[in-house]
């Protein structure tokens, strides 16, 4: 009677205890390195597995813990910085678009 007493209070405790898990998201060092890159390389195409190389993950982790800490896929965080320095661009310029694109391509 007393070991059926004990095992319903040790499956009780087990049932309250948060199970261990490792913390969503990327830690802040791999954070920091993968969004240098991409802001480095916006202009250019970089493969998940270059960015999940830099984390030390699998591509489909890095997908994972990415959206978990900047709340987006990789893929729109890129749009959404070629979308902020295309709107720089226009705000800046003073010539026309077709000018303006084919300055920026011989900037490069």
């Amino acid at each position: 009677m007393q070991y059926e007493a004990l095992a319903r209070a040790i499956a009780r405790y087990l049932r309250k205890t948060p199970k261990a898990r490792r913390g969503p998201g990327l830690d802040p060092a791999a954070l920091r390195r993968v969004l240098a890159l991409m802001h480095d390389t916006a202009s250019e195409d970089v493969s998940l597995s270059n960015l999940a190389a830099q984390c030390g993950l699998s591509v489909s982790a890095f997908g994972r813990a990415f959206r978990q800490t900047i709340g987006r896929t990789p893929h729109r965080y890129f749009i959404s910085i070629r979308m902020a320095r295309a709107k720089a661009l226009l705000k800046r310029a003073r010539m026309p678009l077709c000018l303006l694109y084919t300055s920026d391509a011989a900037d490069e």
